[in-house]
């Protein structure tokens, strides 16, 4: 953070001889932090802070946190990532679902109205967002965690009716 005339700035630009430069809007901080997630693979959010310091970019923790969730940006096993393949393209049909399903997904089970799904660590939300795309008719909606996605259900023979419909795609 950077104190400057009475405001308070984070996430600026910084000038020569790491005099203090001119704010960033979030628009174009976002755009530094997708392009190093695009170029390599960044493990923490250290890390990140310390490779958007080396293209002169200053951000406290807290304003990097808040943008990687804008963003939509995901943390892996691997690292940060950001889920661009599953938004960039929607899947409007069941079948592009299928190959998420068959990688990622170790467990599913229905409790009540719930239809519970484990992923590999990290990639419940790629799963969610591909399901909430597809519009399955069963599915109210969808809320992911690191590696689980519970899909609401209108009643407990529609959650029967998409556990099986995953465990088909697991075959």
């Amino acid at each position: 953070m950077l104190r400057a005339y009475g405001y308070l700035f984070t996430g600026v630009a910084a000038g020569p001889f790491g005099s203090p430069g001119i704010p960033m809007t979030p628009r174009l901080r976002q755009e530094a932090i997708a392009a190093i997630l695009d170029e390599e693979l960044v493990a923490s959010q250290r890390d990140l802070i310390r490779r958007l310091r080396a293209r002169r970019v200053l951000v406290s923790q807290a304003t990097l946190s808040r943008d990687l969730r804008e963003m939509g940006v995901v943390r892996g096993p691997r690292g940060y990532a950001r889920p661009q393949a599953v938004q960039a393209q929607p899947a409007p049909h069941s079948r592009q679902v299928a190959p998420i399903v068959r990688t990622f997904v170790r467990f599913v089970a229905a409790a009540g109205s719930v239809a519970v799904v484990k992923t590999d660590p990290g990639h419940a939300h790629t799963l969610g967002v591909a399901i909430d795309a597809a519009r399955w008719d069963e599915v109210v909606g969808t809320v992911a965690g690191d590696d689980t996605v519970f899909l609401a259900t209108t009643d407990s023979t529609s959650a029967e009716v998409v556990v099986q419909r995953i465990k088909r795609f697991l075959r």
